[in-house]
């Protein structure tokens, strides 16, 4: 290895080490550990060592990036559920909705004496409207994800000829009104 080699290695290696070291930090410290050189030869082995940081930096971001990117794909992977995975847990909370609607009763959890306890009491009405509501949003949900919603466009027909052309007439109905 030459001394100008030598030197671009040995000040690359700072850099890689102490990023925020600047170009006459670098050199007051090669001029203590080394021997004596002019500025200007520093200068120019220390843009070739630059140019080798940069370079460096580069590989070791798309090294970070790649590795981020597999750490996503797999949080993805383990935590998406399926369609059908995802129907079934609306379909587990419908039914169980149910279940408590048709039992009448409730379990509340109550501390008594430091203790966790487990009673069942009879659902009041407005209770029972608001499991009825979450069920309908539930069904609801469901519906959307199974695509049961999907628009449905119509083409009118007439004798196998296209009436959207057709202007609409508007008209006015008038009830009689009863004279009580």
């Amino acid at each position: 290895m030459t001394t100008k080699e030598a030197r671009i290695k040995w000040i690359f290696e700072k850099m890689v080490a102490s990023p925020l070291l600047s170009s006459g930090d670098l050199f007051t410290l090669y001029l203590k550990e080394n021997k004596p050189i002019t500025e200007r030869t520093f200068q120019i082995s220390l843009k070739e060592a630059r140019k080798e940081f940069e370079a460096y930096q580069k590989k070791v971001q798309k090294e970070k990036e790649a590795v981020s990117i597999e750490v996503e794909k797999e949080a993805i992977k383990k935590g998406l559920k399926t369609k059908i995975e995802r129907l079934l847990i609306l379909q587990n909370q419908v039914d169980k909705i149910i279940r408590e609607i048709e039992n009448g009763y409730c379990t509340d959890k109550i501390v008594f004496e430091g203790m966790l306890l487990e009673t069942q009491r009879p659902l009041r009405p407005m209770e029972i409207s608001a499991m009825r509501k979450n069920i309908k949003d539930l069904q609801s949900e469901i519906s959307k994800i199974e695509g049961d919603y999907a628009t449905a466009r119509h083409d009118l027909t007439s004798n196998g000829e296209s009436i959207s052309g057709i202007n609409a007439i508007k008209v006015d109905i008038i009830l009689p009104q009863d004279d009580e």
